[in-house]
């Protein structure tokens, strides 16, 4: 069976259409910054899709090999969900402005799902309660995502977001390696058990504020290279 690598067809400016990507792995960044490709086809050999893997294009929406046993897109084709439902796997990248998803079976932003997403603003999902790792990492334009109260934040959850505050670590014990670092967050508040991972604020160069409770495990480069704190 074929074997892609990273990134193999980044930066095909020209390449317009997939006709099915027939692949067990569809690698980080295969096709990121394929600024003109509009549609592409996931076959039902495809079990896994890595970060950043369709950013910088104009996909709006997907369609899914209906023997594929792992993704199921919804009506609309703008995003793929897991086979119980309540996982949302793959977003679409070409979707501009305002997301809303009031779906409430779903509970989780599944790994990569948002990825490279660079022209959403806000998202309103209130029944996730987990965000894997990179579930919106890279998406530079949003700046609100509403969620329901948080029990897993994954590594670089947020990464490279324009969002000003944090989610409520309340609920969790564990928040990811780089889960906000190179965000516009403010102020963060740490709660007294949370273990924070390493570089989670990193480069958060409008942080004016910590707050870290008693008992709390900070990782190396939480905070690193912030320098106006209050």
């Amino acid at each position: 069976k074929v074997q892609l690598g990273m990134c193999t067809f980044a930066d095909s400016s020209a390449l317009s259409e997939i006709s099915e990507i027939n692949t067990a792995v569809i690698p980080t960044g295969l096709f990121d910054g394929c600024t003109s490709l509009e549609n592409v086809t996931i076959g039902k050999e495809v079990a896994k899709i890595g970060e950043y893997a369709f950013s910088r294009t104009k996909i709006k929406s997907f369609t899914v090999n209906k023997e594929n046993a792992t993704f199921f897109p919804v009506e609309s084709k703008q995003y793929i969900l897991n086979k119980t439902g309540d996982t949302i796997l793959l977003f679409a990248p070409g979707t501009s402005g305002a997301v809303e998803i009031l779906d409430s079976k779903i509970k989780t932003v599944g790994a990569n799902a948002f990825s490279g997403c660079s022209r959403i603003t806000s998202v309103k999902l209130p029944s996730v309660t987990a965000v894997e790792d990179f579930g919106f990492a890279g998406c530079t334009s949003l700046d609100t995502v509403e969620l329901g109260q948080l029990t897993k934040i994954g590594q670089y959850a947020f990464h490279k977001t324009r969002l000003t505050s944090t989610h409520s670590f309340d609920s969790i014990s564990e928040l990811g390696a780089y889960a906000y670092a190179e965000t516009n967050v403010t102020s963060v508040v740490i709660p007294e058990v949370l273990v924070v991972g390493e570089g989670a604020f990193r480069d958060c160069r409008r942080l004016a504020s910590v707050e870290i409770g008693g008992f709390a495990v900070i990782g190396p480069d939480a905070f690193r290279m912030n320098s106006n704190w209050t």
